[in-house]
């Protein structure tokens, strides 16, 4: 039995999100799956392995094809009327393992949330939510904000734009591909931050293994362009992933810190999947951003453990006909990150 009807048959209300209402995210495939194929439907008796775990059950060949055009409800979010969880974890037994980051918030970021998944189940049919009603003016030294999908890619760039000399940029990512985020992250070296990235190395994902893709050859590039000032160490991988998708930049006077679900790729950033981050600034000394960047320093200098390895490690080792392959899928989006 599928978990969300054991969800609604113990009373609980399940919304499906209406992906179809989303924005392509590969025209050149999108085109041709709109035209001939979506009106055959998916279901049926499947006999192509599910792509999501070797238990799972198998899938039609129109339901393959459902899913290359990709879509995404990508949100991690868990909300009551006392506190929000903002995530990177996915609820998926193959997910379990993986490294992942949360923020829990009170206060009127509630009613935030509350509305931004109410736009999503207005067009998917699910009715109202619970409101949420807010507070007074909230009074505090550090601003909290909820950002979601291009919000998200506007206040990264900006942010980075802005980071120069005496400014600390951390950045753990687990996809990072975006060609404008790789571009303000060279200007902020360039303009004297000192950048410094902790990568997954994209060897596996839910279990199947992968070549590298976006992070490898991206690191390259920063390496190689920034003259070897942006640096980068790749998480200390097994089967799980670094799932952390948390931008930290801090200096003496303030420190801001942009994480939750969204991946640094087009298709987490530009209005295509449903994506949640929190953005949250403030004073450097403030517990949360101490414990952060205290995070960041453990990792990085492997303090108690081997959490991370050597840039070398996972250098990129492409061909030319490769990286240009690379391009081109980059180019015409036809990548599943």
């Amino acid at each position: 039995m599928k978990k969300y009807v054991k969800l609604r048959l113990n009373g609980i209300k399940v919304v499906q999100t209406n992906l179809s209402k989303l924005r392509d995210s590969i025209p050149l495939y999108s085109s041709v799956w709109r035209t001939f194929v979506q009106w055959f439907g998916e279901k049926g008796t499947g006999w192509i392995t599910n792509p999501f775990g070797n238990n799972a059950p198998n899938v039609t060949a129109r339901a393959y094809f459902k899913l290359l055009n990709v879509k995404a409800n990508h949100r991690k979010v868990v909300a009551t009327d006392q506190s929000v969880i903002i995530s990177s974890a996915n609820p998926h037994d193959a997910s379990f393992y993986n490294s992942n980051m949360a923020f829990e918030v009170k206060g009127n970021i509630i009613g935030d949330v509350v509305k931004s998944e109410q736009a999503v189940s207005d067009f998917s049919y699910g009715g109202k939510l619970p409101r949420y009603k807010k507070k007074e003016k909230e009074k505090g030294d550090l601003y909290v904000q909820l950002l979601t999908e291009s919000k998200i890619y506007k206040h990264v760039l900006h942010d980075l734009r802005h980071a120069k000399k005496g400014d600390d940029v951390w950045l753990g990512m687990f996809y990072l591909g975006d060609r404008d985020v790789i571009k303000v992250l060279l200007k902020a070296s360039k303009q004297g931050a000192n950048v410094r990235l902790i990568l997954d190395p994209n060897e596996n994902a839910f279990g199947r293994k992968k070549f590298g893709l976006p992070n490898r050859p991206v690191a390259a590039e920063l390496v190689k362009k920034s003259k070897g000032d942006i640096k980068i160490r790749w998480y200390h991988t097994g089967k799980e992933q670094y799932h952390s998708k948390t931008l930290f930049i801090r200096n003496k006077k303030k420190a801001t810190i942009i994480a939750g679900a969204a991946n640094f790729t087009k298709r987490n950033l530009a209005d295509l999947n449903l994506e949640t981050d929190i953005k949250v600034s403030g004073p450097p000394n403030k517990k949360v951003m101490t414990e952060l960047n205290a995070y960041f320093d453990r990792l990085w200098t492997n303090k108690d453990y081997t959490y991370t390895l050597s840039y070398k490690r996972y250098e990129n080792k492409m061909t030319r006909l490769e990286m240009l392959i690379y391009r081109i899928q980059d180019a015409l989006s036809l990548t599943t990150y």
